[in-house]
C-alpha cells in the first residue's frame, strides 16, 4: 500500500475522522489497530502548524488499543505525544520537566515526566483540547501507519515524514531532557 488514493486507505482516513470521540467517550478495547489524536481547535497549540482537520498525530497498536490510550497514561514518559504536548506547552502550563527513573539512563532524560501535578495538568488540557479516533485492523499495522503518516502529514508526527516542524519540536523536547538532566540526582563514582 503506497497510493495515498488508495481505496482501503481512503476508508480508513475516513473512518479515523468519523471515529473521532472526546477522552470520557473512549471505549476500551483490545482490538488492534490505527489511532489518531486532532486538536478540536487547530490554533490551540499556537506557533504548531496543524491542518484545518486538526489532524496532530498518528500512531498504532499492536497489543490493544488500551495500550495507546495517551490520555490515560499516568505519565509522558512512555508516550512521544505526550512528551511533545508537554514541551509545546511547557510555559503555557508551567511544566517542570524531571528523568522518567532514577537518572541512570539516557533515556530517562530522553523519556522525561513532569514533576509534582504537572502530568495531570497535561492530561487536563488534552481532555479538553484533543480527540482520539481509533480503526481496528487485522494486519498490516505498520504499513499502514506508515502511509498514513506519510500520506497525511501529522504535525507531531517527528517520523517516517518530512516534517517541517520537526526541529522546532525536538528542540523543545531538548530543553525539556536537559532539564531532567539538571534534575536527576548525582551519579555515584565508584
Amino acid at each position: 500500500m503506497r497510493d495515498c488514493d488508495d481505496p482501503h486507505l481512503r476508508i480508513i482516513k475516513d473512518a479515523l475522522r468519523k471515529n473521532r470521540c472526546r477522552a470520557a467517550e473512549i471505549q476500551p478495547t483490545a482490538s488492534v489497530g490505527i489511532y489518531a489524536l486532532y486538536l478540536s481547535d487547530p490554533s490551540a497549540l499556537g506557533n504548531i502548524e496543524v491542518d484545518s482537520s486538526g489532524l496532530l498525530y498518528v500512531g498504532m497498536t499492536e497489543d490493544s488499543q488500551e495500550a495507546r490510550n495517551h490520555f490515560g497514561h499516568k505519565e509522558s514518559s512512555f508516550s512521544s505525544p505526550r512528551r511533545s504536548l508537554g514541551a509545546i506547552l511547557k510555559k503555557e502550563l508551567g511544566l517542570t520537566a524531571i528523568p522518567r527513573g532514577s537518572g541512570k539512563s539516557a533515556t530517562d532524560m530522553t523519556h522525561y515526566r513532569f514533576a509534582g501535578d504537572g502530568e495531570q495538568r497535561l492530561t487536563g488540557w488534552m481532555t479538553g483540547h484533543l480527540e482520539y479516533s481509533f480503526v481496528a485492523l487485522q494486519d498490516g499495522i505498520p504499513d499502514v501507519e506508515r502511509v498514513l503518516i506519510e500520506c497525511l502529514w501529522p504535525s507531531l508526527n517527528l517520523d517516517k515524514w518530512k516534517n517541517p516542524q520537526r526541529a522546532a519540536i525536538k528542540r523543545l523536547r531538548q530543553t525539556c531532557a536537559d532539564e531532567a538532566r539538571r534534575a536527576a540526582p548525582p551519579q555515584e563514582h565508584p
